[in-house]
């Protein structure tokens, strides 16, 4: 593989060295790249002189951005409001602590409460650590729900997506439109410098003035449709925000009777009178073979001890 590399580079290192020196490979160079190049070039400096192209690529870019303007709101915008709003409207049907049997019911509103999250596609990842915590408290966490919700990952409906990088995209496009119709102008304005025929001349100016029409048109265009992007986007995500928090506030508003009935838990629950009647019974058990095992220690010793003083003797 190296011994190829090193190949290819000796082979590019010769080519360099035959084109820098020979005049007659350089012409042929450049006579092939005008022939592949000029019937691409020519017929888009064509265009660039039409004044209805330069319109309708104007027009085709800012329609682009009222596309995807549009397409954000129908596929991205439109079904996160209609989730929330039914999460919120879900929320209402649920059921409230009872002063008599709150502990009874309350893992079946939990359950009913994760399904329409979950059917909802709404705060899955809060859901999931909510109810990890639930469970380890063996209650309602004593944490309010927009703490589980403010370290969910958001997703990519909500960041914008493409919609966020569109900007920047119309952007490029308008610099790029910008730099052709520059090197456009200044093609037909070397052409007319260089004419000694004013009719050549003064087409050589209009010309000119159409490319550099194109130039600002088509930048002008990119730069209103980046600008619409990133308001609509803005003003948009400000919205699902807004409803977000309407939502949590909701589901918090649900969670707190019920965190004053069951309680919030600590991790352990107390025993029962028969669970307690049987640590202390094996507490007791435990004690007293302890206490065997101290009163065979204490033997052995005053054996030792015995031992040790009729030897001394």
């Amino acid at each position: 593989m190296r011994t190829f590399v090193y190949g290819l580079i000796l082979l590019a290192a010769a080519l360099g060295y035959r084109v820098a020196t020979s005049p007659e490979w350089q012409q042929a160079i450049g006579e092939g790249s005008t022939a592949v190049i000029k019937p691409l070039v020519v017929p888009l400096v064509r265009l660039i002189n039409v004044p209805a192209f330069v319109y309708t690529v104007s027009v085709i870019i800012l329609l682009a951005g009222l596309i995807a303007c549009a397409a954000y709101w129908l596929r991205a915008v439109q079904p996160r409001l209609r989730q929330l709003k039914t999460v919120r409207r879900g929320i209402a049907d649920l059921p409230l602590p009872n002063i008599r049997d709150a502990k009874a019911r309350w893992p079946e509103a939990m359950h009913r409460l994760g399904a329409l999250l979950l059917g909802n596609e709404t705060f899955v990842s809060a859901w999931s650590e909510f109810q990890t915590q639930s469970l380890k408290s063996r209650g309602v966490p004593n944490v309010p729900f927009s703490h589980f919700v403010a370290s969910e990952p958001r997703g990519a409906k909500e960041h914008g997506g493409l919609m966020q990088a569109l900007p920047g995209y119309f952007t490029s496009v308008g610099l790029i439109f910008t730099f052709v119709g520059l090197v456009v102008a200044l093609y037909f304005a070397a052409k007319g410098f260089r004419s000694g025929n004013i009719e050549e001349a003064r087409a050589s100016i209009i010309q000119l003035l159409n490319a550099a029409s194109f130039k600002f048109l088509t930048s002008v265009a990119a730069l209103i449709s980046a600008l619409m992007v990133s308001l609509f986007l803005r003003f948009n995500l400000s919205i699902i925000e807004r409803e977000t928090l309407l939502t949590v506030e909701l589901i918090e508003t649900f969670l707190s009777p019920w965190r004053e009935e069951v309680g919030s838990g600590s991790g352990q629950e107390w025993p029962t009178g028969g669970e307690l009647q049987q640590r202390l019974d094996a507490l007791l058990g435990g004690m007293q073979d302890l206490a065997r095992v101290l009163d065979r220690l204490s033997h052995r010793l005053d054996a030792r001890l015995e031992h040790f003083d009729d030897a001394s003797r």
